[in-house]
């Protein structure tokens, strides 16, 4: 899955928010989103889970909608649950 651009509108910034994630970290969203160490799960049909930690060694999983050219929505970020962190350690071990 290759993303070029994050799409960011009013709605997923508030629902990040609700995650406990800020409006001024989403850029960690982007960086997880970008970095070469992500997993990436497909969700549903439409949609992927990004798996990936940032450079402040938070863990996040970060919900987008599938990528057009290079385009994806955010839906939303929040941190990984505790099964997510075990399942991206065990993923990048190896």
């Amino acid at each position: 899955m290759h993303i070029t651009v994050l799409v960011w509108d009013e709605r997923n910034v508030a629902h990040i928010a609700r995650h406990g994630v800020r409006a001024a970290e989403a850029a960690e969203a982007e960086e997880v989103c970008r970095r070469e160490s992500k997993v990436v799960l497909r969700a549903s049909k439409e949609r992927y889970i990004v798996l990936g930690i940032t450079q402040a060694g938070r863990y996040l999983a970060v919900i987008l909608t599938f990528p057009i050219r290079g385009r994806a929505r955010v839906v939303t970020a929040r941190d990984m649950t505790a099964k997510e962190r075990h399942y991206y350690r065990r993923l990048r071990r190896n």
